[in-house]
């Protein structure tokens, strides 16, 4: 089963401005390895959330799985430290 991928638009903003190509698309194929594989090894829960999160390089990808539509929502992309501010404030 597939799941479909979603990127908020602030998510999709922050991959377009990341100056390396090899990084950005790091960030692509590990996006779309999660419509295959929404728990791919290294996936982590974040505790008190719905939100999951994968690490690439320097970067956190941080979705929420929505398994009765089949949608992966990728909410957040950012580096370690301020990714992890962004979503305290989201909550």
């Amino acid at each position: 089963m597939k799941y479909s991928i979603m990127i908020l638009p602030q998510a999709r903003r922050f991959c377009k401005n990341i100056t390396s190509r090899s990084e950005r698309n790091k960030i692509s194929d590990a996006i779309e390895q999660l419509a295959e594989n929404p728990y791919p090894e290294g996936s982590k829960k974040l505790k008190d959330t719905n939100l999951w999160r994968i690490t690439v390089s320097d970067y956190r990808i941080i979705y929420s799985i929505e398994k009765d539509e089949l949608v992966i929502m990728v909410v957040k992309i950012g580096k370690r430290n301020d990714v992890y501010k962004a979503i305290m404030d989201l909550m």
